[in-house]
């Protein structure tokens, strides 16, 4: 691997957007957010 440092700051990097996108919080908000849309069908 040519460049280890720029490697392992585009995985942090990389795992705290997944992290920050993907947590309980955002989840049980896309779903609640669907459930009221499909309630209103």
């Amino acid at each position: 691997m040519k460049h280890p440092k720029e490697a392992e700051e585009m995985g942090s990097n990389g795992r705290r957007v997944v992290e920050e996108k993907y947590n309980w919080e955002n989840m049980e908000r896309e779903l609640l957010q669907i459930y009221a849309e499909l309630d209103g069908c």
